[in-house]
């Protein structure tokens, strides 16, 4: 039997350690219950809303445990600042009518809002109250050994049910996509962003907070979140440009570390 299991993995053309890899993250994944699926951004995993009621500044993000929202850290401006209160920031997830209360926005401490492409562009949104986790599931972490590459293929989305909203600089942009339409592909490049999408015309962007999400072993995992508004010679003929998550795992490890933490077990 055990001569019959070794055959099979040299015919698979796989190792016992990536099995066991795969079983891992599996049973990872399943017992933290996140990103089981994306149903055309209405179901699962929870992609929101982050609103601020004074002002009308919106935002897109997604929950990443049961307190704790991820978005870019573009986000914060027009959101809150000292001369508005927590209490007019709410986050709405598009498979519920409840708003609820924001306790705190969490920038990153290196975020240089007047670089070009932004540094570090990554926020937390934390939520006064848990959220029910039998409602709202959230996204999957990318976990430390995973490994982007040209053409991977990965998903652009955000809340609502129609075509992502692409904003243009010369009135020519010809690109949408549907939150659950055909797969787009990431390019690389260096210095922790992803390029994502193409399209036929260039100066398309996203607003912030769009995700970038691939599909792992089943799971569905977010790779990055849309960063500036502008698009850069970097990522020519692209849908935009996304901050990598996955070099700010420690940080949002340490950030959220009074809410569920069972991702951070890979």
């Amino acid at each position: 039997m055990l001569h019959l299991a070794l055959l099979l993995l040299a015919l698979l053309n796989v190792s016992l350690a990536e099995i066991a890899n795969v079983v891992a993250d599996c049973t990872t994944f399943r017992r933290c219950r996140c990103g089981e699926g994306v149903a055309g951004g209405t179901a699962t995993p929870a992609l929101a809303r982050l609103t601020n009621t004074k002002t009308n500044k919106r935002c897109a993000a997604v929950l990443i445990n049961d307190r704790y929202l991820l978005s870019s850290a573009d986000c914060d401006a027009g959101l809150i600042d000292e001369s508005q209160v927590y209490d007019e920031t709410f986050v709405t997830f598009y498979n519920s009518e409840q708003a609820l209360h924001v306790d705190r926005l969490y920038v990153h401490h290196h975020h240089v809002a007047a670089s070009v492409p932004r540094l570090y562009d990554i926020m937390l949104v934390r939520l006064r109250y848990l959220v029910d986790m039998s409602v709202h599931v959230p996204i999957c972490l990318p976990h430390a050994s995973l490994l982007l590459y040209d053409d991977t293929p990965a998903w652009i989305m955000g809340p609502g049910k129609g075509p992502v909203s692409v904003m243009t600089h010369t009135g020519n942009c010809s690109f949408t996509h549907q939150v659950d339409g055909p797969v787009r592909t990431i390019r690389v490049r260096p210095g922790m962003y992803l390029c994502a999408g193409r399209v036929d015309t260039p100066f398309c962007s996203l607003e912030p907070g769009f995700l970038l999400v691939v599909r792992v072993h089943g799971w569905y995992m977010v790779v990055g979140v849309a960063s500036t508004l502008e698009l850069f010679p970097m990522c020519t003929y692209s849908m935009g440009l996304f901050s990598e998550v996955l070099p700010h795992r420690g940080w949002i490890k340490n950030m959220t570390s009074d809410a569920s933490g069972c991702q951070f077990d890979l």
